[in-house]
């Protein structure tokens, strides 16, 4: 697949994935990668950030927090290639 024609089945293999502890961080990192290159904003994390639960702080902001890294990762990946994002005109 060459640069021009990257969606959200692009493979991971362009990025350096972090090592996360957690496996489910590495998801909403990918998530967030995928949603840079569908060519979302980043108000399409689908995340909360100020999540509150009966005993305080979620992990959501963890989630929300990794979503955007890698919506950051894959920005600054592609950001200077030309690489068309989808939904992008």
């Amino acid at each position: 697949m060459s640069d021009t024609e990257r969606s959200e089945d692009a493979p991971l293999d362009d990025f350096d994935v972090p090592d996360f502890n957690n496996p489910a961080f590495r998801g909403a990192w990918e998530k967030g990668v995928r949603s840079y290159l569908m060519g979302d904003s980043r108000d399409a994390n689908p995340y909360d950030r100020d999540q509150f639960g009966s005993q305080g702080v979620t992990f959501a902001r963890a989630f929300w927090r990794r979503w955007n890294e890698g919506f950051d990762a894959a920005e600054e990946r592609y950001s200077d290639t030309g690489t068309e994002r989808r939904g992008s005109e």
